[in-house]
């Protein structure tokens, strides 16, 4: 769905895509429920009267939409014919589903789950259907069933396939947008908060000027709320939520260039790297503190571990007589350490990829352009020093600008990854303006011999220049699919993204990748138009399984839009709703 033609047509306040859900959990000696809730409402859910005791039982009340739908005295989602309700993990062996007919028993709370045993950890999922096609979507975890106690935990719906509006029906106009724009803006998520942490917000002339405000989105309600500011601005910033809710935000700079005359299409003056290398937000004082006092080169390229590790990159520096240059620093923060080290070569526009808990590949932005010495691998466990393995690179092509890339496949130590879209960086170390070609590589790195072996991958059913974008996001979902999204495809001093050019893809690409002798892709549904802002766009996963989308640029003769969405991009996994209503 086009999120520009909701916003204009029906106002973010309207959207008819997000629905919330609230429940209310009690236990109660001999007859005892749990009982699932509209918020406001007071319902108790108890097992039908005589006979034998049926346990605790789960009673489905209605839903809470952000604009009128079909049914809209019970807030149901007026595309759906049925509810299914699923409780799984706590003290279950094996997950437990009901389902009702969109009807007005089944609306008023008739929808009963006996026998939940008392216990923590549960997971909930309700899912919207349209026959066996699943519509919405939304889950809560840690869902507790105690004896005389209650609880109000929420799931929040968002529908499948389309960018939805932020906030509820009762929420105001402010809670569906972030404070300000924000611009290749870092995101982070916990449990039931995100975080849109700085990002440019103003475009002056080709200039990206930083922000340094933070904004909080709620899960459970789709609201956002201005949190606090950073010590800097940071443009293109890597953000991680701590253990305890802190925010860890590293590197990035204060403003960025697009399309300077003789530097790569997006640049950073070593002057405008952030005077800390990371910084630490505490959502409880609104405030943030430096971390990592010394300086990052300006705009490196930056990976998160799993371990809590951030892996930095190259970057802007400046050489010989001020002259601005390129950084050959590679830098290892974690929570306790950081420690710094020079690379054989110097690096700009390089990914830093994830492939176990702390082994990060590195791949391109070597500002030689020499396509052996494109791939390294980082041991993010060891100090800088340390670290680092150069890879035996073959098959390699030009040296990737900007690309992405994600973990496809893995086989002990064989790592598959896929590359994606991505500038040139010519022999010697020129920076075309725009991205000649369509990159879509698999990359096989061999983590025991060092080795990477490069292999053009068929794009399939895509159109020739699908992947012809630098600067775009490649995101990992659930079953094995990716979504390519954002990105440019030319900048130039003369004629610089104009309302009436196409140098700013707006298309996300859903697929799947083969990884045999001969990989390709397999697309998945239509692709699905990213009008508000596609350039510098960011994407979190949150623990529910949507999406939060940010908006970009979208051309230099539009003002920057601060509009937040969010997407569920397929059902849950089984599908719940691929097992029909019984029939009567």
């Amino acid at each position: 769905m086009n999120l520009r033609r909701v916003a204009s047509r029906q106002g973010l306040v309207r959207a008819a895509l997000v629905s919330r859900v609230g429940l209310r959990l009690e236990r109660r000696g001999a007859r005892r429920a749990l009982g699932l809730l509209a918020a406001g409402a007071v319902w108790a859910g108890c097992a039908a009267d005589g006979g034998a005791d049926e346990g605790p039982g789960l009673r489905f009340a209605s839903l809470g939409v952000c604009q009128a739908t079909g049914n809209d005295d019970r807030q149901i989602p007026g595309d759906i014919d049925r509810i299914v309700v699923e409780l799984s993990e706590g003290a279950l062996p094996s997950p437990r589903r009901v389902q009702a007919a969109v009807s007005e028993a089944s609306a008023q709370g008739e929808l009963v789950l006996p026998g939940v045993p008392t216990g923590a950890g549960y997971r909930l999922r309700v899912a919207g259907c349209q026959g066996t096609t699943a519509r919405w979507g939304g889950e809560a975890r840690d869902v507790a069933v105690a004896e005389f106690e209650k609880s109000f935990p929420d799931v929040f719906l968002t529908p499948l396939g389309q960018f939805a509006c932020m906030g509820n029906a009762r929420s105001s106009d402010g809670a569906r947008r972030l404070s300000e724009p924000r611009v290749f803006g870092a995101l982070a998520a916990g449990q039931d908060v995100a975080w849109a942490v700085g990002g440019a917000k103003r475009l002056t002339g080709t200039t990206l000027e930083g922000g340094s405000g933070i904004d909080r989105v709620d899960r459970l309600s789709g609201e956002v709320s201005s949190a606090g500011s950073l010590v800097a601005p940071r443009v293109m910033a890597l953000a991680r939520v701590l253990d305890g809710g802190t925010v860890r935000v590293v590197g990035g700079a204060t403003k960025i260039q697009l399309a300077a005359a003789g530097k790569p299409a997006i640049w950073a003056n070593p002057a405008d790297a952030p005077a800390h290398g990371s910084e630490v937000f505490d959502p409880l004082t609104r405030e943030s503190r430096a971390e990592y006092e010394a300086p990052l080169p300006a705009l490196p390229a930056l990976g998160a571990m799993t371990s809590g590790a951030i892996v930095a990159v190259g970057g802007s520096v400046s050489g010989a007589g001020g002259a601005a240059d390129f950084s050959d620093a590679l830098s290892i923060i974690t929570v306790k350490t950081a420690t710094a080290a020079q690379l054989s070569t110097k690096r700009f526009g390089a990914v830093v990829v994830e492939l176990a808990p702390n082994l990060a590949l590195v791949w391109g932005g070597n500002v030689d352009g020499d396509p052996a010495r494109t791939g390294l691998l980082v041991d993010a466990s060891k100090p800088a020093g340390e670290a680092v393995t150069e890879l035996t690179v073959s098959g390699g092509g030009a040296v990737a600008l900007f690309p992405a890339a994600a973990v496809v496949g893995v086989n002990g130590d064989v790592f598959s990854v896929l590359v994606a879209g991505g500038g040139n960086i010519a022999s010697g170390g020129a920076f075309p303006p725009k991205v000649d070609a369509a990159r879509l590589e698999l990359v096989t790195v061999d983590t025991a011999a060092g080795t990477a072996s490069v292999t053009t991958v068929d794009r399939g059913a895509f159109a020739a220049g699908a992947f012809a974008r630098g600067a775009a996001q490649l995101a990992v979902l659930s079953g094995g699919e990716l979504v390519f999204f954002g990105g440019y495809t030319a900048f130039s001093q003369s004629s610089f993204c104009t309302s009436t050019t196409d140098c700013i893809q707006i298309t996300a690409l859903r697929f799947r990748v083969g990884t045999g002798a001969a990989p390709s892709l397999e697309q998945v549904g239509a692709p699905t138009e990213l009008s508000v802002g596609p350039l510098g766009a960011s994407a979190v996963a949150l623990s529910d399984g949507a999406w939060l989308f940010t908006g970009g640029v979208e051309s230099v003769a539009k003002a920057l839009d601060p509009t937040a969405a969010l997407i569920r991009w397929g059902p849950f996994d089984p599908d719940p709703c691929q097992e029909p209503l019984p029939t009567p």
